[in-house]
């Protein structure tokens, strides 16, 4: 499992550098640049968000950066409509929690282009139909337990099939927002327009998770006996093609690697959870599944990231205004 973390900060030569260019902004106009020239240098320059829906009032957030590195965020600020400044902590933070938005969803282009393609899908399919075929065929030579694990490989096939569709369709709702922000046909981010972007977010994070999840599961429980079956030379000649074999031989070493990643970034992600709650505990495989599964425990942790992201904004902001 991974954290989605859409910023990644750091405080170099006095500013704070963000990995990526800000969706949907663009150059500042007249009103909101007289209002940030006194907070910004000749080697600055600055752009303005669409406007944002805040507590049922618009507002816009007002970038100040580096020429040369465009992507050096010096500061950020939030004005009204009439360019005045806005003070109150409150209100900047819920419009910075706008950029971090905006920065997740630029962030995370490239995997939500490949999330889009149906090569793992179609790959899924593939092991699913063999499986089956395989089973049918092995049926009467294996044992109860054997078929037993037969039939519980092809429903992780199932299950996983159903994600990655699922995760396919998340991903093209969110590059069609993503493109509607890089041409600019959004000219009002809306709450309604925020809570949907975020809910299609999360449904494309906890499915990948849960992907993750069931390949965990699945290595723990049901594989290694799969293997067994699928290395025993006396059931070669039962194989639905001889492809098939050296196919699944090639998925099973990639599983098994994958596997071992996934269950790293799972203790690392615990032990997140542990500096957010010390009474959570050790790490347990099976408790963590079933935490990790249900959402709310990656999002308490994307959370907890944001809201560390956002405080930090504010303090440098409160510092250099």
């Amino acid at each position: 499992m991974y954290l989605y973390a859409a910023f990644l900060t750091a405080k170099k030569g006095g500013a704070l550098y963000m990995k990526q260019h800000f969706l949907s902004f663009e150059p500042t106009t007249s009103l909101y640049e007289q209002a940030i020239h006194p907070y910004k240098k000749w080697t600055e320059y600055t752009d303005m968000s669409p406007l944002i829906e805040i507590d049922g009032k618009d507002y816009r957030l007002i970038r100040v950066a580096g020429k040369i590195f465009k992507s050096a965020t010096k500061n950020i600020f939030l004005c009204d409509p009439t360019g005045d400044i806005i003070e109150d902590r409150q209100l900047h933070r819920k419009g910075l929690s706008v950029y971090y938005l905006l920065n997740k969803l630029n962030a995370k282009k490239e995997e939500l282009i490949s999330s889009k393609d149906e090569t793992v899908t179609l790959g899924l399919k593939r092991m699913y139909k063999g499986f089956k075929e395989l089973a049918e065929s092995l049926c009467d030579e294996l044992t109860e337990a054997e078929n037993i694990a037969m039939r519980e490989q092809i429903d992780y096939f199932e299950k996983s099939i159903n994600l990655s569709v699922n995760i396919e369709e998340e991903a093209e709702v969110l590059l069609s927002f993503i493109e509607q922000l890089e041409d600019n046909k959004i000219d009002r981010l809306t709450v309604s327009l925020i809570d949907q972007w975020n809910h299609h977010l999360f449904q494309w994070e906890r499915n990948n998770i849960r992907m993750e999840l069931l390949t965990i599961e699945n290595g723990t429980t049901i594989r290694p006996a799969i293997k067994e079956i699928v290395y025993n030379a006396s059931n070669f000649a039962k194989f639905p093609d001889q492809d098939f074999h050296e196919i699944i031989t090639e998925y099973f070493d990639g599983i098994d690697v994958i596997e071992e990643d996934y269950l790293e970034n799972g203790k690392r992600d615990w032990e997140q959870m542990v500096a957010i709650g010390p009474n959570k505990g050790e790490f347990h495989l099976e408790t963590y599944l079933k935490e990790a599964w249900e959402g709310a425990y990656i999002k308490s942790i994307s959370e907890n990231h944001q809201n560390e992201v956002l405080e930090e904004l504010l303090k440098y902001h409160e510092n250099k205004y």
